[in-house]
């Protein structure tokens, strides 16, 4: 504790220094702000006295324009005076002028409004012309336009028929794929069933399920097994009735190369306990004599040997002859019925349903799951894989069909829009052909009746001009008469006028002395306003200067106290520390007698 107030003290004087020199660099802002402000203070007492003696100059200056104004306005009334002395002398000289110059100007007047007609009249009929021509033209287009509007018409009808055939064939195949897709999920959920069924040996014995199991192991006890006559043959699905209901049970029967290996499946069954197992050894398989079938298998009703209607891998040739040599396959139970009786030499005759006739013995007949179904499942296994890579292959091409199909509808819908887009710019066209077309015909009807009221108008200002000619010459004659006295006149109002322009001039001097007096003015007051917000922004930074420097004072203030307050825990601290230490001395003298009575005790017991 007395290290830690130790560090607090040295860390409270290093803050106490911090706030020292803020404190002085605070000291030196305030004196610059004070500084400042009396800077600024006496450049505003310059302003305004400078503002003081300019708005003197300016009240001279104005009382100056005021006599320049009241000089003009009096020379101004002489004029007006004189003006009107001589407008009264020249009325009669001025109305005669006034009607010859109207009379001049009316005939030029005339003239050239006749010129204009004439020239409107030239124009006038070549826009007639023109208009004729530009009307033929815009006939011609609007007609052509017409036939495009038309024929992009006929192809975006075309184009439209042509999506909705594609939608709905797009439609179609996306049924025919949702139907393969259900047709694909339920083969796939047989298609578990029956594997499910195939790695469970469902429907096989007990003892041929651990034959198998142990054999398909890589370090079972059992070796040479190739698997039961069920898998180890192929049937084609019309036949499998017939083949399953002739092998029965024997299906079943496990196929081993030797009679060695039967010997060693023999002995692990019989370790197992379960249950009994057929093993036919290839090596050993004899076929012996047997009756020789004589049915032609040409005759109707005969499908064939069931030898020749079973597959298998070459080196279980043997094995089918010896299984199925002496059976027959026919369509029905009649043809069967029939081949035995005529001592055709087979053993088993059986139907394409299952029904077995053994000639001179046993008939197998009616409806159910007369045999296990090894061959059946196997059969089914391989067709549904072969239907669901069918099924896939196809759903596959009906996906790229209906890819094809709706990129095509993408093509023809941008088809479309082109095909809208250009009838409607086409119509755009031909409305506004229509227009120039109905602005044209418009022109055509106001220039010809134009051209009518022209040749009027031109007729009667040829007879205006007549008599205007006539009644300036009269008029001519009495202007000479008073030309004279109106240069005198006109000499005493130039003097006049000449005195006017000086009192003009030497107030429009003042004015412009008074403008030049008010913007020196106005810069003042500027200059004096950008003074006071100076001084107030000064002021503000001295105050917040102010309240720093109060604000440093008094976290000095607080590191002295607390200061203070780590130096007294540290006195309590050396005080306890003191204590402590006394206390300790005491203890270890204790800690010392004890130990030797200790010793004294150890030896006593030592002597006992």
């Amino acid at each position: 504790k007395i290290g830690f107030n130790h560090n607090a003290i040295e860390e409270l004087n290093i803050q106490k220094s911090k706030y020292e020199r803020s404190i002085d660099v605070l000291k030196n802002k305030i004196e610059h702000a004070e500084s400042g402000i009396c800077d600024l203070n006496l450049d505003l007492e310059k302003i305004q006295a400078a503002l003081t003696d300019g708005n003197s100059g300016l009240s001279t200056k104005e009382t100056a324009l005021k006599q320049f104004e009241y000089e003009y306005d009096v020379l101004q009334q002489q004029i007006e005076e004189n003006k009107k002395q001589v407008i009264d002398m020249l009325h009669k000289g001025s109305s005669l002028q006034n009607e010859v110059g109207s009379l001049s100007a009316e005939r030029d007047t005339i003239g050239n409004r006749r010129s204009k007609l004439l020239k409107r009249q030239e124009e006038v009929s070549s826009d007639l012309e023109r208009i004729e021509f530009e009307r033929r033209n815009l006939t011609e287009q609007r007609n052509m336009v017409l036939g495009k509007i038309e024929g992009l018409e006929q192809s975006l009808v075309g184009t439209n028929e042509q999506i909705k055939v594609l939608n709905s064939e797009i439609q179609s195949v996306g049924d025919g794929i949702n139907s393969l897709q259900q047709l694909k999920s339920r083969k796939e959920s047989r298609l578990e069933t029956l594997e499910d069924l195939e790695k469970r040996f469902e429907g096989v014995s007990s003892g041929v399920q651990v034959v198998l199991e142990e054999s398909g192991k890589d370090d079972g006890k059992i070796s040479g097994v190739h698997g039961m006559v069920a898998d180890l043959i192929k049937v084609d699905t019309a036949y499998v009735p017939a083949i399953e209901a002739v092998l029965g049970d024997r299906a079943q029967i496990i196929v081993a190369n030797s009679i060695k290996d039967v010997i060693q499946s023999s002995d692990f069954l019989k370790e197992q306990d379960k249950g009994y197992v057929k093993f036919l050894p290839l090596e050993d398989i004899s076929m012996g004599e047997s009756g020789h079938v004589s049915v032609d298998i040409n005759v109707p009703g005969v499908v064939g040997r069931a030898v020749d209607l079973v597959k298998s891998e070459d080196r279980f040739k043997a094995l089918i002859e010896y299984i199925f040599r002496d059976t027959i396959v026919v369509e029905d139970f009649d043809t069967a019925l029939r081949l035995s009786g005529d001592k055709c030499g087979a053993k088993f005759i059986v139907t394409l349903k299952g029904e077995v006739v053994e000639p001179g013995g046993t008939i197998l007949v009616g409806q159910g799951n007369m045999t296990i179904g090894l061959i059946s499942r196997k059969t089914e296994l391989e067709s549904i894989k072969l239907e669901l890579a069918k099924i896939l292959e196809e759903i596959a091409t009906r996906l790229s069909e209906k890819e094809i199909k709706e990129s095509e509808v993408v093509h023809l819908a941008q088809n479309a829009d082109e095909f809208k887009s250009g009838i409607d710019a086409e119509n755009v066209i031909k409305v506004s052909q229509d227009n120039n077309l109905q602005k044209e015909e418009f022109k055509n009807v106001e220039l010809n009746d134009e051209r009518e009221v022209n040749k009027s108008e031109i007729q009667e200002i040829n007879e205006h001009i007549e008599s205007i000619n006539q009644r300036e010459v009269n008029l001519n004659n009495e202007i000479v008469t008073l030309n004279d006295q109106r240069k005198v006149l006109e000499d005493q109002v130039v003097v006049l006028d000449n005195d006017r322009v000086n009192k003009e001039s030497g107030k429009g001097n003042v004015q412009n002395e008074i403008t030049e007096l008010k913007i020196v003015l106005a810069q003042k007051e500027e200059r004096k306003g950008n003074v006071i917000t100076s001084l107030e922004k000064i002021g503000k930074e001295l105050y917040e200067n102010k309240e720093e420097l109060t604000a440093a004072h008094s976290e000095i203030e607080n590191c002295r106290e607390k200061t203070v307050t780590s130096e007294n825990m540290i006195t309590e601290l050396n005080r306890t520390l003191e204590c402590l230490q006394v206390d300790k001395v005491a203890l270890e003298e204790e800690n010392s007698r004890l130990k030797e009575e200790q010793s004294v005790c150890s030896g006593q017991l030592t002597e006992k």
